[in-house]
């Protein structure tokens, strides 16, 4: 019997969505939050391509995790 291949991937520049939500395990929905809510920016943080395809930018997302401060929303 032949043994498991292992990949180890190391996230690093463009990728596609479906894998950086893989490797950071984010959702579509908090992607698409993020995108509306504009608090990241399109072309530099995520864009999409000609075909449709959406591309993140995986240090510029640990980037702008690392430089986010949660501000809660005030109560009425």
């Amino acid at each position: 019997m032949s043994q498991p291949v292992v990949v180890q991937v190391v996230p690093q520049g463009w990728m596609k969505a479906e894998l950086y939500f893989a490797c950071t395990k984010e959702t579509t929905h908090t992607l698409r939050a993020k995108r509306r809510r504009n608090l990241i920016r399109e072309g530099y943080h995520v864009k999409q391509a000609a075909d449709g395809a959406v591309w993140v930018h995986y240090e510029r997302m640990q980037d702008w995790v690392e430089q986010s401060i949660y501000v809660p929303p005030e109560k009425e």
